[in-house]
């Protein structure tokens, strides 16, 4: 039959025939409204529509742990080339750091006390003792210039020496915290040049020694796709209720040690609300919706703890002056701190605030202020194991060491 012969209808079907037949022709069909939100909340990897309390804010590793754009442009270009041939010999992580990270050698400077040394390198008191045994004959007894070895969290940083000028209006606490330190700090920093540091003059210079760039050898890994093997899911108990079951499971370790801060803090603080337990990681890791990190089983998202008619609201509720259960919510983080494997804390740094002097009323002391608390250096400086990341003003974010 020739085409000729076709009727009009028959030939556009023939036609539709042998365009489908042609390599790269063919297109996907296009999904049923509503097929892709159906099957992802099927796979249990869609949140709320009402829920905006765990947003993508989180990241695998620390947040801060790159310069930003200010600190960048101060560095001397000829430290690039000599970062960038360390990253070709970069060291492996020691066994006394369990593989984590290379050790470093910490040189004690003017001011310093164990508890902000710890703070520096986000890691506890109880960590540099035992890696440096002598300390723990008087852990207040260290000198200028003594050399302790510490097992990293927050990458070690060269110093870098600058000069702020003072203009009209500058105060010294604000001058602190615009360089990343405490008022402390720079005063330390001044050498005895400075004798009041509440009356400045226009123009006068004061020494600043801020951190500048990752030290050769211990620049972090880039984010890996990470997986869970042989989880086990945290259980239903009297104590908490769990956001999404589904997406609570951890490695045998962290669960532990979730149930015995959970018990601790029971046993601490009677009565109150239950504890809002927020993503873990699914039952094989890997990728969570709404989360950059929860893919090993090693984090764990807690609602903090609030007074009035929103502390028993499944979901997380921001924390106001006025609402924050203070009390019940630092009494929580003491006791994941107290476990001694925490890797950090994401708390926004308002809320580190409000804890922190809630702490410090409770005679907490210095020494375990600056252990604990990025506050009050400001968001851009990588302190403590409790430090500041968007997104954490109803929750907190505990990750465990691996």
């Amino acid at each position: 039959m020739s085409a000729s012969a076709l009727s009009p209808k028959s030939l556009g079907l023939l036609c539709a025939f042998f365009v489908a037949l042609t390599p790269g022709s063919t297109k996907a069909a296009k999904p049923a409204a509503g097929a892709a939100e159906h099957d992802e909340a099927e796979h249990g990897e869609t949140h709320d529509a009402n829920e905006s309390d765990e947003s993508g804010d989180e990241v695998e590793g620390d947040p801060s742990e790159a310069l930003d754009e200010k600190q960048a442009k101060k560095q001397p270009k000829s430290r690039a080339k000599k970062r960038s041939r360390a990253k070709e010999k970069k060291r492996r992580g020691d066994e006394a750091c369990d593989f984590r990270t290379p050790i470093y050698e910490h040189v004690v400077t003017s001011g310093e006390h164990l508890g902000v040394i710890a703070g520096r390198y986000g890691v506890l008191s109880k960590d540099l003792i035992a890696l440096n045994p002598k300390l723990a004959e008087n852990p207040n007894l260290i000198r200028v210039g003594q050399k302790l070895a510490v097992c990293p969290e927050i990458p070690p940083r060269e110093p870098f020496e600058t000069q702020h000028l003072v203009a009209a209006g500058d105060t010294f606490n604000a001058i602190a915290q615009a360089h990343g330190l405490t008022p402390a700090e720079l005063l330390e920093q001044q050498e005895g040049a400075l004798r009041d540091p509440n009356r400045l003059r226009v123009g006068q210079k004061l020494r600043v020694v801020e951190a500048g760039e990752i030290v050769p050898g211990f620049e972090p890994e880039p984010p890996q796709p990470g997986r869970l093997v042989q989880g086990r899911k945290l259980p239903e108990n009297d104590a908490y209720v769990i956001k999404r079951p589904h997406n609570a499971w951890g490695t045998p370790r962290a669960i532990q040690l979730i149930r015995q801060v959970i018990d601790r803090y029971s046993e601490r603080e009677l009565g109150g609300p239950k504890l809002r337990i927020g993503d873990i990681s699914r039952r094989d890791g890997g990728p969570l919706a709404g989360h950059r990190s929860h893919q090993e089983g090693n984090d764990i998202d807690v609602g903090v703890i609030l007074h009035g008619k929103l502390a028993d609201r499944l979901h997380f509720s921001g924390a106001t002056a006025d609402n924050l259960d203070l009390e019940r919510t630092w009494a929580l983080i003491e006791e994941f701190l107290a476990t001694g494997e925490v890797r950090y804390i994401f708390l926004d740094y308002a809320i580190q605030k409000q804890l922190y002097e809630h702490a410090k009323s409770q005679g907490m002391s210095e020494r375990k202020l600056d252990e604990y608390f990025q506050y009050p250096r400001g968001i851009g400086r990588n302190h403590g194991i409790i430090r500041h990341w968007r997104g954490h003003v109803n929750h907190f974010h505990v990750r465990f060491r691996d």
